[in-house]
């Protein structure tokens, strides 16, 4: 499967670098700049679904990965979360096998 818009838009919005991991199931890891209290950069992770999966379209907070305080983003088949907590219990590597594993097993 080629990269969709949406994937190249959050290539260009937050740096994100996607790996094929398979069956259509794209994952991500990329930066943005955020600026609540003070500027930094902060970590974010992205699982991309492939076409059909029934979690496409569905809010973030509709569902339930085991990832770094839960899901943070979701926009049509591309759901992420951020490392950007006062403490990241998860590591980038493992919330993206858990959220890959919680993903295939709902399609």
């Amino acid at each position: 499967m080629e990269k969709t818009k949406l994937m190249i838009e959050r290539e260009k919005r937050a740096n994100v670098i996607w790996k094929d991991e398979g069956g259509g199931y794209f994952s991500g890891q990329g930066t943005v700049f955020a600026s609540v209290f003070a500027s930094y950069i902060a970590r974010v992770c992205y699982i991309a679904l492939p076409e059909g999966h029934p979690d496409t379209n569905k809010k973030y907070d509709d569902l339930d990965p085991d990832v770094n305080g839960g899901l943070t983003f979701s926009e049509e088949n591309i759901f992420g979360w951020d490392y950007s907590h006062y403490r990241n219990p998860g590591t980038p590597s493992t919330d993206i096998k858990n959220a890959l594993k919680y993903f295939r097993k709902r399609a």
